[in-house]
């Protein structure tokens, strides 16, 4: 039910465009759909309007292993670790690892 999903989240991107709320979740659901370019996409418009979003920053993250981008997950660890040490923490060791588990929401 994807397609149901993404509706509703485009929805709520049009209802309350400066949230990173309905973008994180389209990212969040483009991951799961295996569709990794679109879901990064999001995640940094996410991250774009909430710099302090942790759990949008470390999906963004996530999805940049995915797509084989260490440098880009570095970046965000690099800004999690002063304001996310527990998902920071995480990152780092999937980071070093390449194992992508799964996203937080």
């Amino acid at each position: 039910r994807f397609n149901e999903a993404l509706a509703s989240a485009q929805m709520a991107t049009q209802i309350s465009p400066a949230s990173e709320a309905g973008y994180a979740t389209m990212g969040f659901i483009y991951f799961e759909m295996k569709k990794v370019k679109d879901a990064r996409r999001f995640f940094e418009k996410a991250v774009s309007l909430q710099p302090g979003s942790g759990s949008a920053r470390y999906n963004l993250a996530m999805t940049c292993l995915a797509m084989k981008q260490k440098d880009c997950a570095r970046e965000q660890y690099a800004i999690l670790k002063t304001s996310e040490p527990e998902l920071s923490t995480q990152l780092l060791d999937l980071i070093y690892s390449s194992k992508v588990i799964r996203l937080v929401k």
